[in-house]
C-alpha cells in the first residue's frame, strides 16, 4: 500500500490493506465510516510520520485507523478531528503499534481517542494529544482504553520512567483520561500495572477521577509533568488564527467528483466562495454567507448552479472575505 497525498471521502474503508506493507502520507480522511483498515498479521504499515507526511482524520463515524489481526503499524504525526468512534482502535491479536505525536479531538461528541485491547497486544503511546472526549452524547467518553476479556498484562506503554521512556502525552478536558480494565471480569483476574508516566493531566496533579475502570487503581502516573510537554501536536481548533485569509489546502486537485476547500478565516464576516470557468463565467457559488473567525471547509461536487455535471477542465475558484482575497485553479477530472 502506497498512498501520498490523496484524499478517500464517504467511503466505507477509504484503505484496507491486507498482507501488505508501506507508507500513508499527507492523506487526507472524511466522512468515511473507516478511514484506515489494516486487518492481517502480515501488515505492516507507517501511517504519516512528520511534517509533509501527515495526514487528517475529519468527521467519521466509526474509528480513524482500525489495526486488528496481529498488525504491525508505526502511526505518527495524524490529527483527528470529529471522528466519532475510535481515533486508532487496536484491536485483538498480538498487534504492535508505536503511536507517535499524535493529536486528537474529542469535542464534537466522540467515545475514545485511542482504544487497546487483546492478549498480547501492545501499543506504545507517546507525545499525543488527546482532549476534549467530555461529551455527553456517548456514555463514558475516555481519552485512552485499555481493556481486554482475559487480560494477562496490559496492551498499552504509556510512559514509563526507566528505562527513561516519557510518555510526554498531554490530556485534557476529557471525562477520563484513562479507563483501565477489562471488559467483562473472569474469575482468578489480578490487576497488572500499567505505567503512565510523565504525562501532561491538567493544570493541577491528576485525581482519582481522572481515571476510570475496574483496575484504575494499578495505573503508575506517578511522577507526572507539570506543564504541557513541548512541542505538542496542534489541534485545528488550537491554531492561532492568521492575520489575514489563508486557504489551506484544495483536496484532491485533480478531482473527479467533489472537492473541499479548506479555508482559514482570521475574523468574522461575510465570505464567498464560487468557481468560474477559464472565460470568467460563473458557475457555481459554494459560499455566500456570514462565517464565524476559523477553519471552514468548502466543498464543491462538480456541478454547476443548476446541479449538471459540468464537464473535464480547468476551473477557478476564488474567496472573498472581509479579511483579503484569494484565487487558485481546480482541474475536475471524468
Amino acid at each position: 500500500v502506497m498512498a501520498t497525498g490523496c484524499t478517500f471521502r464517504e467511503c466505507d474503508i477509504g484503505i484496507s490493506s491486507q498482507r501488505g506493507a508501506g507508507s500513508i502520507k499527507g492523506c487526507w480522511f472524511q466522512e468515511n465510516d473507516t478511514g484506515i483498515a489494516v486487518t492481517d498479521a502480515l501488515s505492516t504499515l507507517y501511517i504519516g510520520g512528520a511534517g509533509a507526511d501527515i495526514n487528517e482524520f475529519w468527521t467519521s463515524p466509526g474509528d480513524g485507523i482500525h489495526l486488528g489481526s496481529g498488525a504491525k503499524a508505526t502511526v505518527g504525526a495524524n490529527t483527528f478531528q470529529n471522528v466519532a468512534g475510535t481515533a486508532i482502535h487496536v484491536e485483538s491479536g498480538n498487534a504492535t503499534v508505536s503511536i507517535q505525536g499524535c493529536g486528537m479531538d474529542g469535542s464534537g461528541g466522540c467515545f475514545q481517542g485511542i482504544r487497546t485491547r487483546g492478549q498480547g497486544t501492545m501499543a506504545t503511546i507517546r507525545g499525543c494529544t488527546i482532549q476534549g472526549y467530555s461529551s455527553p452524547v456517548v456514555p463514558l467518553p475516555r481519552a485512552v482504553a485499555v481493556t481486554d476479556l482475559f487480560m494477562t498484562g496490559p496492551t498499552a506503554d504509556l510512559g514509563t520512567v526507566a528505562p527513561n521512556s516519557p510518555g510526554t502525552n498531554a490530556f485534557s478536558q476529557n471525562t477520563t483520561d484513562l479507563f483501565y480494565g477489562p471488559s467483562i471480569g473472569q474469575p482468578g483476574q489480578n490487576p497488572v500495572p500499567i505505567y503512565a508516566q510523565l504525562n501532561y493531566w491538567g493544570e493541577n496533579p491528576p485525581a482519582a477521577q481522572s481515571f476510570g475502570g475496574s483496575w484504575s487503581g494499578a495505573i503508575v502516573y506517578d511522577p507526572w509533568l507539570p506543564q504541557p510537554p513541548a512541542p505538542a501536536p496542534r489541534l485545528p481548533e488550537d491554531e492561532a488564527l492568521p492575520t489575514g485569509l489563508v486557504v489551506e489546502a484544495v483536496r484532491p486537485n485533480p478531482a473527479r467528483e467533489t472537492a473541499t476547500i479548506v479555508l482559514s478565516l482570521p475574523a468574522a464576516g461575510h465570505a464567498e466562495v464560487a468557481v468560474f470557468d477559464m472565460q470568467g463565467r460563473l458557475m457555481k457559488t459554494l459560499l455566500n454567507e456570514e462565517r464565524p473567525a476559523g477553519r471552514a471547509l468548502v466543498e464543491w461536487d462538480g456541478t454547476d448552479e443548476s446541479g449538471r455535471p459540468l464537464g473535464a477542465g480547468v476551473y477557478l475558484w476564488k474567496v472573498r472575505s472581509v479579511s483579503g482575497t484569494a484565487a487558485g485553479t481546480l482541474v475536475l477530472i471524468r
